[in-house]
């Protein structure tokens, strides 16, 4: 719970509850993370987020 809360004052995208993360995500990874829908891509993402969103 804190660190949505600290996410959301420093207006920093966050999803909370990602569970092996850490385990999956190296060093210089490319990661997207939407926090509306709880999404995280790591790598590039396969469609446009902005334009899925918004349709």
């Amino acid at each position: 719970m804190l660190t949505k809360i600290i996410a959301r004052e420093m207006n920093i995208p966050a999803v909370n509850g990602v569970s092996r993360a850490a385990e999956l995500i190296e060093t210089g990874d490319l990661v997207t993370v939407n926090e509306a829908p709880g999404l995280v891509v790591i790598g590039k993402p396969e469609y446009n987020l902005e334009l899925r969103i918004m349709h």
